[in-house]
């Protein structure tokens, strides 16, 4: 069931992504989007890469206090991994990845907006770009795309989501449908475009930078 950007554009034509405020003047600055994998890298603390962070982590990039946020939602006994993944494969593999929710014009998928309410009481940011020209600054990075909350695994009749190599793919090799995609993901660090639009709330009002 491969789809072409075209239609992927057509189905979700906004993406959002949630931030710390604390990260917002770098993001603003910069028109860049960085995984915690490079952040934590450059700041010397790289053992977060592949251990789980049950708490955010605050570091000094670049001049700018960023903040990394938990992972506490992801639970290894409410997974099950494939193709030899070990739960470090993973957590590897989520770090390495920006993140953003699919939506309209109104607001984020249903997910997106938990994933909010979740951290809500942190009072953190979420930004909203059209699909289209996040997909053109981006380039040549490509979106990946899954179909899972893939930090939030759930037991389904007691067995565990799945996790591993083909939990990001390409549009070519997805196996689902532009409207089942629940999360778009770019690998490293991605440019953004010139305006993005940022709010306190999945609903806005939206501020523009």
């Amino acid at each position: 069931m491969a789809f072409s950007y075209d239609i992927f554009i057509k189905t979700r034509p906004f993406v959002y992504h949630l931030t710390s405020r604390q990260n917002l003047q770098l993001i603003l600055a910069e028109k860049k989007l960085f995984s915690a994998a490079m952040i934590l890298n450059e700041c010397g603390e790289d053992r977060w890469i592949r251990e789980k962070r049950s708490k955010i982590i605050a570091v000094n990039f670049r001049g700018h206090r960023i903040d990394i946020r938990d992972q506490a939602p992801l639970y290894e006994g409410k997974m099950s991994l494939e193709g030899d993944w070990s739960f470090q494969d993973l957590i590897e593999a989520l770090n390495n990845r920006v993140f953003f929710w699919p939506g309209s014009n109104e607001t984020p998928i249903d997910y997106g907006v938990r994933h909010f309410q979740r951290y809500a009481s942190q009072n953190p940011k979420i930004i909203k770009i059209r699909t289209s020209e996040l997909f053109a600054s981006a380039s040549p990075n490509s979106p990946e795309f899954c179909k899972y909350n893939s930090g939030s695994p759930r037991t389904t009749r007691g067995f565990g989501s799945p996790r591993g190599p083909n939990t990001f793919v390409g549009a070519a090799n997805a196996e689902f449908s532009p409207g089942t995609v629940r999360e778009v993901t770019f690998v490293g660090e991605i440019n953004i475009p010139n305006r993005i639009e940022y709010s306190d709330s999945p609903y806005g009002p939206w501020d523009s930078g």
